[in-house]
């Protein structure tokens, strides 16, 4: 009896391990993907739009404006979207060195003001 316990136990904890470790990684791959980002009923109301994340794919146009201390702004243009949208890309995301056409999957905040802030990036 005593063994089988053992062997019981000796199952199911890794099982268990196993099982948390999948969901904290899903938890996360959730957070930082965030949704989709709804350019067409944003660029209706901006402002509804406040206090959320979203993903975005998208391919740098041009850099309109820099500032040592503000950051900088840069227009991108969706791949599911044919309307370029401003980003303010701020000075705390210093590793952020866009290429002119190059794609990235860029996470988003909405400002409480409708201005769309970047909070993290990855190169395609």
């Amino acid at each position: 009896m005593k063994r089988k316990k053992a062997m019981f136990i000796a199952i199911i904890i890794p099982l268990i391990t196993c099982l948390i470790a999948l969901l904290l990684v899903f938890s996360k791959h959730n957070k930082s993907n965030d949704d989709t980002f709804p350019i067409e009923r944003y660029i209706e109301n901006p402002t509804a739009f406040a206090g959320h994340n979203y993903a975005l794919t998208a391919s740098v146009e041009s850099q309109l404006a820099y500032s040592d201390t503000r950051g900088r702004i840069l227009l991108v243009n969706a791949t599911n979207s044919q309307t370029p949208l401003p980003i303010l890309v701020l000075p705390t995301i210093s590793d952020f060195n866009p290429r002119t056409n190059q794609r990235y999957e860029l996470n988003v905040r909405i400002e409480g003001d409708g201005k769309i802030i970047l909070t993290a990036f990855e190169k395609l």
